[in-house]
């Protein structure tokens, strides 16, 4: 029996009920501008490999910095980063989903999302 495949995720409904796009399917440029401040770890496919062995080795910044990311690279010029953070739900998984989506190349890694998910269950 085959998994579904999820749509990856496009939008993303903030606190205050507005509707923001993202794009996860992120540039090297806008990687390497994340990277260089410090929103994304240097070394982040070492800590996927690591992580998918253990996850509780997962990069946390580097996932809740993901929807930062991905809202910024949708939205060059809108909200900072501390107006976003601010009306971002604090939700792990869409976080691991997120991030899993910038890893890969803008889809929808299901496997990368379960280990996430299992990193991140209390």
């Amino acid at each position: 029996m085959s998994e579904e495949k999820k749509e990856p995720i496009k939008k993303i409904t903030l606190t205050d009920g507005s509707v923001v796009d993202i794009k996860t399917n992120i540039s090297l440029g806008a990687m390497k501008r994340a990277q260089a401040e410090g929103l994304f770890s240097k070394n982040y496919l070492q800590e996927m490999i690591l992580a998918d062995k253990d996850p509780s080795k997962a990069n946390f910044e580097d996932m809740e910095n993901a929807p930062y990311i991905a809202y910024r690279f949708a939205n060059p010029g809108g909200l900072s980063r501390d107006e976003f953070n601010n009306l971002l739900p604090n939700d792990l998984e869409l976080f691991g989903q997120i991030y899993a989506q910038i890893v890969s190349g803008g889809t929808n890694n299901a496997e990368m999302a379960k280990a996430f998910k299992k990193a991140t269950k209390k």
